[in-house]
């Protein structure tokens, strides 16, 4: 048994490389300032529209009333909303339904803390 242990000392020690790079974040994917504000915006009015759709009442102001119509979802429907490279569910009544927000799976793990972050 001993003979399969030998010459292996030390052989996992040091940083192992990241997949993508070293931080994880690929600079094609990753969102702009100005992203993050829309995103921050997007979040905001699927917030408030959801809370109007549970007949609670909103701590955020309402704007013009509407689901999304300072993104400009409503204009088309079913149109998504794309924010950087990344593409959101327009903000309809049966988005604004559901208890969560799906979404895209092009968002890196870092993007999606971050986004999390946001809604907490």
């Amino acid at each position: 048994m001993g003979r399969y242990r030998r010459g292996h000392k030390n052989k996992n020690r040091g940083g192992r490389k990241n997949y993508y790079g070293t931080n994880g974040d690929s600079s094609a994917s990753s969102l702009t300032e100005a992203d993050w504000l829309l995103l921050e915006k997007y979040l905001l009015e699927y917030r408030s529209a959801a809370f109007e759709l549970h007949g609670g009442k909103s701590s955020v102001g309402r704007g013009g009333g509407g689901y999304g119509q300072s993104l400009g979802t409503t204009t088309e429907a079913g149109a998504d909303v794309v924010i950087g490279t990344h593409k959101f569910l327009p903000l309809t009544k049966e988005t604004c339904q559901r208890p969560y927000i799906d979404l895209p799976a092009t968002l890196g793990g870092k993007e999606r803390r971050k986004i999390h972050a946001l809604c907490s």
